[in-house]
């Protein structure tokens, strides 16, 4: 759970087994801890842990291909080789996100239209494209390509990771 006062964000691709969960990270002041949603929230969290920032970090697939999988073997081993560990399973956007997350990134605009049309009238969370925090460009899927769109994948989220942190305010690393 996160703790008071916390920033929460949600990084959503298709399956949440490649580029969202490079994202998620669930660290606050007290510890720091489709396959680029994988990717975005293990950056976020190395991110947050390393500059120590109340921020409360998770990923979510808007399809339900992978629901109760580990990320994919190519993200925990890219990951690893930054000194992350990343052992949460995927799941799927809930109607409760819109409202529980301040902020939601999309990885490619077509889970940008997705989470739009799936999002409540008057939802809380800011929901835009994660690419919008550098050169608006969308995050691809490496699912279905070798190890270079995974270390591709890595070097986006840790860009755009750093810069949505310091549009928030913070200072980072």
């Amino acid at each position: 759970m996160s703790g008071e006062g916390e920033i929460k964000v949600l990084a959503v691709c298709l399956g949440n087994i490649c580029r969202s969960r490079w994202c998620r990270i669930r660290c606050d002041l007290h510890w720091l801890t489709n396959d680029s949603q994988a990717m975005a929230e293990g950056v976020l969290k190395q991110i947050q842990q390393e500059n120590k920032l109340p921020v409360f970090v998770d990923s979510a697939g808007t399809a339900a291909y992978h629901e109760g999988e580990y990320a994919d073997d190519r993200t925990i081993s890219t990951l690893a080789k930054h000194g992350i560990k990343m052992d949460s399973l995927a799941r799927k956007v809930r109607q409760s996100d819109f409202n529980e997350f301040d902020h939601i990134l999309a990885m490619d605009g077509s889970n940008l239209s997705n989470l739009l049309r799936m999002a409540p009238k008057n939802c809380k969370a800011d929901i835009r494209l994660f690419g919008e925090y550098g050169d608006g460009k969308a995050i691809q899927d490496p699912y279905y390509g070798g190890q270079m769109g995974f270390t591709r994948t890595y070097e986006q989220c840790k860009s755009y990771g750093k810069a949505f942190f310091q549009s928030l305010g913070y200072t980072v690393n």
